[in-house]
């Protein structure tokens, strides 16, 4: 098989670099091609050669796929420095090592020349590639890769095991919790849930006589499933050995856990006795880390790893403690490798940071109505930071709801709040939705909803009983009401807001009204499309697009006036093929419209 005419174009690309070599062409390894260069380096040290020797992997459809840039298992550097894969041996059949570095950081001093933005044409991007590789190079020399202020990184940690991804849940307001007289080994819990066998919920850390340490906050995907027992301990800093490889033994564990004054061997036989001598557990180790190098500690990470193989032994006394003073020069004694799990930190700080509704906004939450924008909502309430949702709605859902309803065919049938509350739930580890399966009415047990207490009220059944049943109750507190409806065919978003202890039923409809009225007559002669045979199945129209649109944008809205108490207003969005706008006002004004 021969090198394709953009791998050519490529290699020859690197030839107008004066600090690379090409020592082997392109050679086939699979779905890749590998080609060996030499890279030379002003700057040298103890760690990084002046000379070394270094592979560039390709896909098969370069200048598409990955690039890999891997140092060479002879004539290269040895150690796992920061912005790098843990640089072990690798497969004996191939002939470069497993320490990947990254070539997309942005941290990298020596390549301040160099473009961030990665191009995509065969003539530039391995060049590119190996400029990048270069700079790393000469900052691993330099010991500029961690440089203060920059963002911190965990020391690789390498996974070859499928028990699947643990997560724990800790965030800078739960870093102190170990500070003083706090044990510094115990054992704990692990919950898989029975809806996703590759996840686990670090749920309880406890002493070693089983007195409860600390408990993780989850939601309620983290309710139910298999328990299984794990043991911990933690370390006062992230056990590396320089420049940045994490422990790749038991004994190199057991070194840095000594200099911490802790005995590794001593924890775990602990463990294994207090957990009835299993045939494997899980360890967990708890170490505190900065948000940036160099500054405070600003959360603890919790580290997995698997000890198993320790059935018994043939040959050697069947008492616990003979079993695992065999174990400990066989199973995991010193030379044996740890089998590392990945692990990450599920807190909502972590998970959010990608987008989230206002704080302001993320409260208690009563869902009224289940449907197509109720399910919607509740869709963009959840993944946007509300955590405690109750839904209330006393429909099934039917076939014909599928084409404009976040659930799907598996629900068709059941009730639509329980099956919207459970799909909450898997959304995110710390959701906790219920479900009410009737109807709010003014026959409805309304002191139950007032002891509730909710921050949140949002209604979105569309009818005349729930804004009737709303003004019979009478809040605790200051609650804030929202009444979202949808005009036929999507055209229009109807979004009413009040807050107080009480929903003013006179107000609601004195601001509704006119545009109610409007869109009666401006629809007067238009009729209702039918879904089935027969006169008693006329349907609403309204299209998925144009629904989340329209729903997603009162969300937005909601957001925007959550940071000062509202004042009673109606706000009506018009959806045209422009996008969304505000169409209409009425009541009291919003300082941001």
């Amino acid at each position: 098989m021969e090198p394709s005419a953009q791998l050519l174009a490529g290699r020859r690309a690197l030839d107008r670099v004066p600090t690379i070599e090409i020592i082997e062409d392109w050679t086939s390894f699979g779905h890749q091609w590998a080609l060996r260069i030499r890279i030379s380096i002003s700057d040298s040290s103890a760690l990084v050669p002046a000379l070394s020797d270094w592979y560039l992997l390709a896909d098969a459809d370069y200048p598409q796929g990955r690039i890999l840039m891997l140092p060479a298992k002879t004539n290269s550097i040895q150690e796992t420095f920061q912005h790098q894969r843990y640089n072990d041996e690798g497969p004996k059949s191939l002939p470069w090592r497993t320490g990947n570095i990254c070539l997309s950081t942005n941290e990298l001093r020596s390549g301040s020349l160099i473009s961030p933005v990665e191009p995509w044409d065969a003539r530039d991007r391995l060049l590119w590639s190996a400029e990048r590789g270069i700079a790393w190079l000469t900052d691993a020399a330099l010991n500029k890769l961690a440089v203060p202020g920059q963002p911190f990184e965990l020391p690789d940690f390498p996974s070859t095991d499928n028990f699947g991804i643990i997560g724990y849940n800790e965030d800078v307001n739960s870093l102190n919790f170990f500070t003083g007289a706090k044990p510094l080994f115990g054992t704990g819990k692990l919950l898989r849930p029975s809806f996703n066998q590759e996840l686990v919920f670090l749920t309880e850390l406890s002493d070693i006589h089983g007195s409860s340490v600390k408990t993780f906050d989850w939601g309620s995907a983290a309710s139910g499933g298999r328990s299984e027992a794990t043991c911990w301990f933690r370390l006062s800093a992230p056990p590396f050995f320089a420049p940045w490889r994490s422990p790749n033994t038991f004994g190199e564990l057991h070194k840095i856990c000594a200099n911490d004054g802790l005995d590794l061997y001593r924890v775990l036989r602990t463990a294994f006795m207090r957990l009835g001598c299993p045939n494997s557990f899980l360890a967990v180790i708890g170490f505190p880390i900065p948000e940036t190098i160099g500054g405070p500690a600003a959360q603890m990470h919790w580290q997995t790893f698997r000890i198993s193989g320790l059935e018994k032994k043939k040959g050697v006394r069947d008492q616990p403690e003979h079993q695992w003073n065999v174990h400990c020069k066989t199973t995991i004694g010193p030379q044996q490798k740890i089998q590392w799990l990945a692990s990450e930190n599920w807190a909502k700080t972590q998970l959010r940071s990608r987008g989230s509704l206002p704080a302001s906004v993320k409260q208690k939450m009563l869902l009224i109505g289940a449907g197509a924008v109720g399910s919607i909502v509740a869709e963009n309430c959840a993944r946007g930071g509300i955590e405690n949702i109750t839904i209330i709605d006393p429909q099934e859902l039917a076939i014909g709801n599928l084409v404009r309803h976040t659930l799907d065919m598996s629900s068709v049938g059941a009730n639509k709040a329980e099956e919207l509350a459970q799909r909450l739930n898997l959304i995110g580890p710390h959701i906790a939705a219920k479900s009410i399966a009737q109807r709010l009415g003014v026959t409805h047990e309304a002191g139950k909803l007032v002891a509730e207490e909710y921050d949140l009220i949002i209604d979105c059944s569309a009818t005349d009983q729930v804004p009737l049943a709303l003004s019979k109750l009478k809040f605790k507190k200051p609650t804030r009401v929202a009444s979202f409806s949808i005009t036929q065919g999507a055209d229009k978003m109807l979004m009413f807001c009040s807050e107080g202890t009480s929903f003013d039923l006179q107000k609601f409809y004195e601001l509704m009204n006119p545009i109610l009225d409007s869109e009666i007559q401006r629809l007067a002669n238009e009729p209702l499309p039918r879904e089935g045979i027969g006169c008693w199945h006329p349907v609403f129209p309204g299209a998925y697009h144009d629904i989340s649109a329209l729903t997603g944008f009162a969300i937005k809205r909601l957001g925007a006036i959550a940071s000062s108490p509202w004042k009673t207003q109606l706000q009506v969005f018009s959806n045209t093929a422009d996008g969304i706008n505000l169409f209409w006002f009425a009541g009291e004004k919003p300082d941001d419209v």
